[in-house]
């Protein structure tokens, strides 16, 4: 009896460690394979050569600084915004050189399943993150030596336009996976302008039929807290990663579907 219980227990033990074993090899795996995807939309975007994205790191940088050392008045913030425009087509070069090349149909007869190569293109989205803070640092190194005024205030701007890049990013991305770069970007457009109208119709409507001084409450709620974010900036940060970890969260879910049952 003893012999059959230690039998029983060492073959338990025995399983148990080979549950183990097999969880840690398809983690190794699904790494092994996320690895290879990114790979491949690395080679991708460095397709023309990869000189051009250190250019693109420092060039900006040295332009916009340059263009303030012989007298430009603007508003460093602009030029944040204007990095971060550029920093998009780095998202958007892999799927380009797909659709260019009619690469899509090589997508689905490589040996990395889809879900894995979704999760190796949103890794390139914090890839293209991390590119576009060094231009951001970069920049603002630059203009505080030549003692910019204002360089300093413009940290928090540039932190807003990284935001706005992971929400324009997390609508765009499963708009790639389903149109073509022309009618995805289109559509960004017809979303923004949809959310816009909406939201302004939605105002007007509820103006006609709710009490003015319930409206002016409300908008002084938002207004409160606005105010209340802009004052605390730990609290603005946090705000400002828990919706863009949603987006981003919702967005992978979607462009993870439509790419599963898009035909390749």
């Amino acid at each position: 009896m003893s012999s059959m219980t230690d039998n029983a227990i060492g073959t338990a033990g025995t399983a148990g460690v080979a549950t183990r074993g097999e969880t840690d090899t398809g983690r190794h795996d699904a790494v092994h394979t996320v690895r290879k995807a990114f790979l491949m939309d690395w080679h991708k975007l460095t397709s023309q050569g990869w000189a051009w994205i250190p250019l693109l790191v420092i060039g900006m940088p040295a332009l916009a600084v340059g263009i303030a050392w012989v007298g430009w008045d603007g508003s460093l913030s602009g030029i944040y915004g204007s990095i971060s425009y550029v920093y998009i087509f780095v998202m958007t070069y892999p799927f380009m050189y797909e659709q260019q090349g009619h690469g899509e149909a090589m997508n689905g007869v490589i040996p990395v399943d889809r879900a894995h190569q979704v999760v190796a293109r949103y890794l390139m989205m914090f890839v293209s993150v991390v590119l576009m803070v060094s231009s951001y640092l970069l920049t603002w190194a630059g203009m505080t030596a030549i003692g910019l005024t204002g360089a300093a205030d413009a940290i928090p701007n540039a932190l807003g336009f990284m935001w706005g890049y992971l929400i324009l990013e997390s609508v765009l991305c499963p708009l790639l996976y389903r149109f073509p770069i022309q009618k995805a970007f289109v559509w960004v457009m017809v979303v923004a302008l949809a959310v816009l109208f909406t939201a302004v119709a939605t105002f007007i409507s509820a103006s006609a039929v709710i009490p003015s001084d319930v409206v002016d409450g409300v908008l002084g709620a938002i207004g409160s807290f606005g105010n209340t974010l802009t004052a605390r900036p730990m609290l603005l940060a946090a705000f400002g990663v828990v919706t863009a970890a949603i987006a981003l969260a919702v967005s992978y879910r979607l462009s993870l579907r439509i790419y599963q049952d898009k035909e390749l």
